[in-house]
């Protein structure tokens, strides 16, 4: 089982690597990012993105709970940061919600605004990002976090916090 998650991790490892070329790292984004492309396989996204149309034309008032893209951020929070300028889905906001760059950054500024400090126990930072410490999401958590503390191809030097 832990040989399945690493080497699924690995896989998801090449997507944030991509959000990141341009940005500060943030060991915690890339690590919550990498879990929750763990657990949510490119189609369920699918499905999600399916969902959400669904959602804007029978139940609009429920729109903005619905979680999507690489950070399954919810749509409210897409909105209030500015990454979409409506709850709708329009290929526009289709493209933001699924880049790798714009979800990195969704992921730092919300991990932020909940109280994220870089010495956070991988415990804490999953209650900040999820509401609870789920003991299995906790384990690929740590797994995603030990295998970003070990990436060679990233610089290490600091976990930036968000910028301005």
């Amino acid at each position: 089982m832990s040989q399945e998650i690493s080497k699924k991790l690995i896989k998801i490892r090449q997507y944030v690597i991509y959000a990141v070329k341009t940005q500060e790292f943030n060991r915690a984004v890339a690590s919550l990012i990498s879990t929750e492309m763990y657990f949510r396989g490119s189609f369920h996204r699918f499905m999600e993105y399916g969902a959400w149309v669904v959602y804007w034309l029978l139940w609009p008032h429920k729109l903005g709970g619905l979680s999507v893209g690489l950070a399954q951020i919810q749509l409210r929070h897409w909105y209030r940061f500015g990454f979409i300028c409506s709850l709708s889905p329009t290929w526009t906001h289709l493209r933001i919600i699924t880049d790798p760059t714009s979800n990195y950054t969704a992921c730092e500024k919300y991990i932020v605004e909940k109280g994220y400090k870089p010495d956070l126990p991988v415990a804490d930072i999953a209650r900040l990002y999820t509401g609870r410490a789920r003991k299995y999401y906790v384990s690929i958590l740590t797994k995603a976090e030990t295998m970003w503390k070990k990436s060679p191809n990233i610089s290490f030097n600091r976990d930036a916090l968000i910028r301005g």
